[in-house]
């Protein structure tokens, strides 16, 4: 009777063997590489071992600190001024002081990679923004996905590949800020800002699903299906909006929603970032595909290794193996050889190149016009190459002076010369620029309309106007979300002239509100300044209506030109940095 030990030994060998088998029989139409990866799990789901696929990557310790804290102390609704400045004095917990990109990557061999120290600086950003260092993750994020030179962050890296993750860290940290008035308006509509820029993320459906499951049976079933089928940040930035500014105590059920899908977002995005880091070529999969297709460990044909023992289907390693299923080698597992597949199939990436260059090689090239053709050793193994048509079986082409009466012939006639080209060929004065003859018998633009004074009918002008040269661009103030005011000019039919921004440098005008909906008031001191210095309007709006809108923004649309004061002379509209329209 064998012992213990080595009986449980023979038992697992037994097990993936029979697992081996049973994979490559499953899956017999399946690509390769899918087949090698499906019998490599089920080896070591036999083995009693979990799959590689399915195990949690290991992290780094600073990085179960900060997620430990994060358990007993998770991010809430709230709003947290930042001083937005380089050496931020925000206390921070102790598992989270001197944070860096460096603490939070596993040790790797692709160290120095960009893609890597990229993310090294998203992760160690959404940890920090986790736990209230906004400002310190607010440094580490703006470089990758903000295309100017900031006071704080320094200068950018352009072309980032993980522009999209450092968006979506940027716009937790804004959306964090909450009501507090940032560089760009608060900080919720900032956040709105960041997660357009941030774009169809791959987290969303998977968050989409936690929200579903945090909400079922609450007052939260309503906010989550005004979703629809896809999940939309900026609305969850309004619930938050909603939930920071409101006068009453919110409700308790909607907070604990609220906080459930910030950590779900938190825990999604860490998951996606350490997905993407680099790893070395080498693998289990590759192994497995190697072993697969009857190849060594190192790619090498013949199913021989580099020390000269031999691998693949039927043969053993250090046990018998049946007919057709391979043995998993020391510390990585293998699929079966499929013989019913032709070897180039089989074989890896690296020998099917090799293969479509020989192909290639001993295909026959077509001979030159001039030079006779020169079999090479492919071409001549491969047989004698088509001969060359003789040179009066090529149909000649037409002269140039022959070719019009050929096209005329063939029914091709060629259109006239323009004579205004003739003209500009014929010998015109450096310098000298000439319209086309379309262009300058082309009737002049509509003068703009006049401005009623009543609101309701400058409405009804404007919607009626065909769009301006320019549109007016309104930069976002306080007081509202810029969700809502990007709806309320959609809702008004007002697109085609008026649109909102958040950079100052192509605002025409500045427009704020002067309280919140809830009644808290907003600073306006800054706002000012900013239009002062930019040299623009600074328009306040009362309530988020179009009358309102139109009321707001009529010395704007008189100042640009769209429309003109009743009894003042019509002029062309004036140009403006409007990225469209």
């Amino acid at each position: 009777m064998l012992p213990a030990r080595p009986a449980a030994r023979a038992a697992g060998a037994a097990r993936c063997r029979a697992a081996a088998r049973a994979a490559g029989a499953a899956l017999r139409h399946v690509a390769p590489r899918a087949a090698g990866m499906a019998a490599a799990v089920a080896v070591a789901a036999a083995a009693g071992a979990p799959p590689a696929a399915e195990a949690a990557p290991r992290r780094p310790p600073r990085v179960e600190a900060v997620l430990a804290h994060l358990a007993a102390h998770p991010m809430t609704v709230g709003s947290q001024a930042m001083q937005y400045d380089a050496s931020p004095t925000t206390p921070l917990p102790p598992c989270a002081q001197g944070l860096a990109p460096e603490h939070v990557l596993p040790p790797s061999r692709a160290a120095g990679a960009p893609l890597r120290e990229h993310l090294g600086r998203v992760i160690a950003g959404a940890l920090l923004a986790a736990v209230g260092g906004l400002d310190a993750a607010h440094n580490a994020v703006t470089p990758l996905c903000w295309g100017s030179w900031t006071s704080y962050a320094g200068a950018p890296v352009p072309g980032s590949a993980a522009a999209a993750d450092a968006a979506l860290v940027h716009a937790i940290v804004h959306r964090q800020e909450g009501l507090c008035d940032g560089e760009f308006g608060s900080g919720f509509s900032n956040a709105t800002y960041w997660y357009r820029a941030a774009g169809d993320h791959p987290i969303w459906p998977a968050l989409l699903q936690e929200a579903k499951r945090l909400a079922a049976g609450t007052p939260a079933e309503a906010h989550v299906a005004r979703h629809g089928g896809a999940w939309n940040p900026t609305r969850f930035v309004g619930l938050c909006a909603d939930l920071a500014g409101a006068r009453d105590p919110p409700d308790a059920a909607l907070l604990r929603f609220a906080e459930g899908v910030m950590a779900a977002e938190l825990r999604l995005l860490l998951d996606h970032c350490y997905a993407r880091l680099p790893r070395p070529r080498r693998c289990l999969r590759t192994a497995a595909r190697n072993e697969g297709a009857g190849l060594s460990r190192d790619g090498a044909p013949g199913g021989s290794s580099s020390d000269g023992t031999a691998r693949g289907a039927g043969a053993s390693n250090g046990s018998s193996s049946e007919a057709g299923a391979a043995v998993p080698g020391p510390g990585y597992a293998v699929a079966p050889h499929r013989p019913d597949l032709p070897p180039a199939t089989n074989a890896p990436a690296r020998l099917r190149k090799q293969q479509r260059r020989s192909d290639l090689a001993e295909q026959p090239v077509a001979p030159s016009r001039q030079q006779p053709q020169r079999p090479s050793a492919a071409g001549a193994a491969a047989g004698p190459a088509e001969p060359a048509r003789p040179a009066a079986a090529r149909p000649s082409k037409p002269t140039a002076a022959a070719r019009p009466q050929a096209e005329a012939a063939a029914g091709h006639p060629r259109p006239q010369a323009d004579p205004g080209r003739a003209f500009m060929r014929a010998g015109m004065p450096r310098g000298l620029w000439v319209l086309p003859l379309a262009a300058a018998a082309s009737a002049p633009p509509a003068p703009p309309p006049v401005a009623p004074d009543e609101p309701e009918a400058l409405l009804e002008v404007l919607r009626a106007m065909p769009p301006p040269r320019r549109r007016l661009v309104v930069f976002k103030g306080g007081g509202y979300v810029y969700d809502a005011m990007d709806a309320l000019i959609a809702d008004a039919g007002l697109g085609h002239v008026v649109r909102l921004t958040n950079l100052m440098r192509k605002a025409g005008c500045v427009l704020a509100k002067a309280a919140w909906d809830n009644g808290r008031a907003v600073s306006l001191a800054q706002h000012r300044a900013a239009a002062a210095n930019a040299r623009v309007p600074f328009l306040l709006i009362e309530r988020l209506e179009p009358e309102a809108l139109v009321a707001a923004l009529r010395p704007a649309l008189v100042a640009k030109g769209i429309v003109v004061e009743r009894g003042s002379a019509a002029r062309a509209p004036r140009g403006g940095n409007d990225g469209g329209g």
